[in-house]
């Protein structure tokens, strides 16, 4: 059982008696750019075909706005790209959302992280959650494509410094350690666990297949069988601190369960990673009350649950389920 939770989780909001069935969070995928070139990449907001123009702020704000009036708790930003690259974008939503009394969960490589944007995240109710794939300068390079171990361990070293500055409860972290376990690198669970250590907490997870993943010569290079990849999800069930993913609740991701995720152009999606999911749910625009929000939430549930009924299983994540497929057409009605 964890001793420290991670801000930002289910778990976390409970325990101020927010309730189990409420809305969490606002998924919001950003046009940021990203220079790795990560083989892993599930290319959230990339991948799909006829991603229209990005919203612009005035209406990512009145998301946000909405959100906070629905009683959300946090932003959720896991790409289209590199957050730290793209820093002035940054500033503008994650200090609207702060402003608005709202964590930001941000997932990053931290790869061109300096102290500045340490310190913008520290102080700005922000809870950073980093991929660090190896221990290994080479491994490092080759998982991410072409990343420089060494300065992404410098970066930390800044965040660790900054979030150590503004800690106001040593039970409740706001940095996180993501691992995505391919056969590359299962060995090195237990070093990556030990970086962590207890200022950041360590989340292991199995790789989706989708994105940069998708093809089988790819997805077989780095997983190997069916057998080798329920071998790896086993392992990153016992390697990662939550037991699963960092937002799962009742055994279910939490950022799907209980939230509303929109793509770069405001078209609504299951989560910020189904971008087949896109043309059912609406647009942004059609998001105009706060009431609106929690309504998407509970039809999207509502369709979640008609899949596993029929498949007779409850997946932590349905984009990693073998019967995807199902989900999604549950997805589009």
């Amino acid at each position: 059982m964890m001793s420290k939770i991670l801000c930002g989780m289910p778990g976390y909001y409970e325990q101020y008696g927010v309730s189990a069935d409420q809305p969490l969070y606002l998924m919001m995928n950003l046009e940021t750019s990203c220079s790795m070139r990560c083989p892993k990449c599930a290319l959230p907001g990339r991948a799909r075909c006829g991603v229209g123009r990005a919203l612009d702020l005035s209406e990512r704000q009145r998301l946000l706005g909405l959100a906070a009036q629905a009683g959300f708790k946090a932003l959720v930003i896991i790409g289209a790209g590199e957050p730290s690259e793209n820093f002035p974008l940054m500033q503008r939503i994650v200090g609207k959302a702060s402003e608005l009394g709202l964590d930001t969960i941000l997932f990053s490589t931290a790869a061109k992280l300096d102290a500045e944007q340490a310190e913008f995240y520290a102080t700005h109710r922000t809870t950073l959650i980093v991929s660090l794939d190896s221990m290994d300068p080479v491994n490092y390079c080759l998982l991410t494509g072409n990343g420089n171990l060494t300065k992404t361990l410098a970066n930390i070293v800044l965040l660790r410094k900054a979030y150590a500055a503004h800690q106001d409860d040593d039970s409740v972290l706001r940095l996180g350690i993501n691992t995505t376990v391919v056969r590359q690198n299962v060995h090195e669970l237990a070093d990556i666990k030990r970086f962590a250590s207890d200022d950041m907490l360590f989340v292991a997870n199995a790789p989706i297949r989708r994105g940069k993943f998708a093809p089988e010569n790819i997805w077989r290079l780095y997983i190997g069988s069916d057998e080798d990849y329920e071998a790896l999800v086993r392992l990153t069930a016992q390697a990662s601190d939550t037991g699963s993913h960092s937002s799962t609740f009742r055994g279910v991701c939490g950022y799907f369960s209980r939230g509303v995720a929109l793509d770069v152009d405001g078209t609504i999606l299951s989560c910020g990673y189904a971008s087949e999911t896109a043309g059912t749910l609406g647009q942004s625009q059609d998001l105009i009350q706060s009431q609106d929000l929690l309504e998407l939430n509970r039809s999207v549930q509502s369709r979640f649950r008609s899949f596993c009924r029929q498949t007779g299983r409850v997946p932590s994540c349905p984009l990693r389920d073998p019967e995807v497929e199902e989900f999604i057409r549950n997805m589009r009605g």
